[in-house]
């Protein structure tokens, strides 16, 4: 897919402002049209459980399954230190950007990020 990041960012918006009822298909297809635009592969919204204690949903741009249940600890993970520093690991090429919102944590975005993919400004 070729566009620029402005153009990335207007789709997203785009997607987001359209997403009043239905916020599960409208990030599958932020992660499908982030996945294309970069290309890469196994990108990922894991949502935390109510407790905050563990991920219980996934969101893959991949398939066509909406929520997929999971079960994953915080503790001692990549996602869990994100999440808990609330800010952005980059790990063995997958960045975990956190996902909260004053004293709510909500979630984990993973992008695993291909080797020809530069994260320089």
């Amino acid at each position: 897919m070729k566009c620029d990041c402005f153009e990335l960012l207007h789709k997203i918006v785009r997607i987001a402002n359209c997403a009043i009822h239905d916020y599960p298909q409208a990030l599958k297809s932020i992660l499908r049209l982030v996945a294309r635009f970069f290309p890469m592969e196994g990108g990922a919204l894991l949502l935390l459980n109510p407790a905050g204690d563990r991920f219980d949903r996934i969101i893959t741009a991949e398939g066509d399954e909406l929520l997929i249940s999971c079960n994953r600890a915080l503790h001692d993970t990549p996602e869990g230190r994100a999440l808990y520093n609330r800010h952005p690991e980059f790990i063995d090429d997958v960045l975990y950007i956190p996902a909260f919102c004053c004293n709510q944590n909500y979630g984990i975005l993973r992008l695993p990020v291909p080797p020809t993919l530069s994260l320089a400004p």
